[in-house]
């Protein structure tokens, strides 16, 4: 039996055996910087190409630069690569995340060594912010499921040639249409689009896509506009609920 803080491939965590729990804690915080700054941040997915061990999470810059990575292996540490700033890792951060007290002042430290001014207020909320919470918060909502839960991002590129997970995530949606969005959406710092689809996953099967324009579909072409509830509700709680609709019984 594992110890409490005993990794799923026996490293010592300060670690988090629970990946379904370092999925929600990597997308919550994400999703909570880009809220606080959704005219400078935005959320890439490293999706590891095929054969290669890469789990990460990041916010980027919209000026181009740089990020920060949010490991999602065992570790949970975070990685700052920021122009004009030194390179630095802080050790175990999910797992301060998801342990500490005051979120509020949690984010605002990372957001201070991300190189980002305090904020006052937290600005109005964004189709692509909206989109970002509503996935963190349904992952949250399935942290303690007995299914592996995931959220992968794709990027609706003509490339197709590197074997990178996310292009099967769209074939299996073959029979919905996925638009590229208009004007082509932030690009990342390595001037590749940034990801304007995530795929919800239930054991690596892809059942619902979430657009950065916060649409969601299922398999079925059943879709919904989240930011129409919240706009009627101001509950972020009903956008999950509906978002919870879109999967299979």
């Amino acid at each position: 039996m594992k110890g409490k803080f005993e990794g799923e491939d026996g490293g010592v965590l300060g670690t988090l055996a629970n990946r379904n729990l370092r999925n929600a804690a990597s997308w919550r915080i994400t999703s909570e910087i880009c809220r606080r700054y959704p005219q400078d941040t935005f959320i890439l997915d490293a999706v590891p190409i095929v054969g290669v061990d890469y789990d990460c999470l990041r916010v980027a810059r919209l000026d181009g630069a740089g990020w920060i990575e949010f490991n999602r292996n065992s570790t949970g540490s975070a990685h700052r690569l920021v122009a004009d700033l030194e390179e630095d890792v802080w050790p175990a951060f999910l797992m301060e995340w998801i342990s500490v007290a005051d979120r509020r002042n949690f984010v605002r430290r990372v957001s201070e060594w991300f190189g980002l001014p305090r904020v006052a207020q937290l600005p109005p909320t964004t189709r692509r912010t909206l989109a970002y919470r509503a996935l963190a918060g349904f992952l949250q909502a399935h942290a303690m499921d007995r299914h592996r839960w995931s959220v992968d991002g794709a990027a609706l590129v003509d490339d197709m040639d590197q074997p990178h997970r996310r292009h099967e995530l769209i074939k299996r949606f073959k029979d919905v249409r996925i638009e590229r969005p208009k004007g082509g959406g932030p690009m990342n710092t390595v001037t590749e689009p940034a990801f304007s689809v995530w795929f919800i996953c239930r054991n690596e099967s892809p059942l619902v896509y979430v657009t950065a324009e916060a649409q969601a579909t299922n398999r079925k072409g059943v879709e919904v506009d989240l930011f129409d509830t919240y706009s009627r509700t101001k509950r972020i709680d009903d956008v999950i609920a509906q978002l919870a609709s879109l999967m299979p019984r």
